[in-house]
């Protein structure tokens, strides 16, 4: 009796401190300010606002792993900066992500600049990333131009050292998602080891296009797993994923994502008006 005890009480112990160990990291008394400058409107000051502060609630909860480079990608902004190719490390290495960002307040006020801005505070949860990457699990991306007309296709190659499974998704300027592969033609089929894949798998195209005057950048995502993983977002089926994800709510589900399971290939492009 005394053995089965002891046995129950080293079961509750390991539950206990396992489930401890997912639980988010509470952050409090966050506060940012943003100039309404160069014509930034109240409403892309507040999104900007936002971002900055999900940068610090990472830095206040300890995680500060390569944030510069994270906050290159949240800060989709206009500039030389968006040709540079983004690695699999943005992502790979920053060990958490922001679950939940609770607005307290937004103010308006005149700064001492005497520019018209915003003041925004908060509170947030942040949500460490399981596990550490995996040094035998890899990937080589290629063919993918960091430059494209509108109305052309997008064509790439992917060789990964172990078997696994790819999932292509495309962020706008809005920071809304689109997944490009599988879809309702291309079923999610095996990345066999040490083999170079194309895609598309299938004889579609992969048509990329704006609507803008002068041009428009996206954010490429190439998240490779161990194993298939469902989309939270996608149909029973995974076969599709709504037309619009927010690129917020997916790339929380990827930091959630255990590192060994993943790797990741990030890349910025620019859209050239017909």
């Amino acid at each position: 009796m005394r053995q089965k005890s002891k046995l129950f009480l080293l079961f509750f112990v390991f539950v206990a401190f396992s489930a401890c160990a997912q639980r988010p990291i509470k952050v409090s008394n966050l506060e940012v300010e943003v100039s309404l400058q160069d014509d930034l409107s109240l409403r892309q000051a507040i999104r900007k606002g936002e971002q900055e502060l999900r940068l610090q609630a990472l830095r206040k909860a300890g995680i500060a792993e390569n944030i510069s480079s994270y906050e290159s990608l949240m800060n989709f902004e206009r500039g030389d900066n968006l040709q540079q190719v983004f690695t699999s490390d943005i992502i790979t290495d920053v060990q958490g992500t922001v679950s939940e960002l609770e607005i307290l307040a937004v103010e308006r006020f005149i700064n001492i600049a005497d520019e018209f801005a915003v003041r925004l505070r908060a509170n947030a949860s942040v949500m460490p990333t399981k596990g550490e990457r995996d040094p035998n699990f890899r990937i080589q991306v290629e063919g993918i131009r960091s430059v494209y007309q509108s109305g052309d296709h997008l064509q790439l190659q992917l060789t990964s050292t172990i078997n696994s499974k790819a999932q292509l998704f495309l962020i706008n300027e809005s920071n809304e998602a689109l997944r490009l592969y599988p879809n309702s033609f291309e079923r999610s089929e095996l990345v066999p080891a040490q083999q170079t894949i194309r895609f598309p798998r299938r004889s579609i195209n992969y048509t990329l296009f704006t609507e803008n005057q002068s041009e428009e950048y996206f954010r490429l995502i190439l998240l490779v797993t161990k194993e298939e993983l469902k989309l939270p977002f996608a149909n029973s089926d995974q076969s599709s994923a709504p037309e619009k994800i927010s690129a917020q709510s997916l790339l929380s589900w990827i930091y959630q994502l255990n590192a060994s399971e993943r790797s990741i290939h990030l890349q910025t492009i620019k859209l050239l008006a017909p």
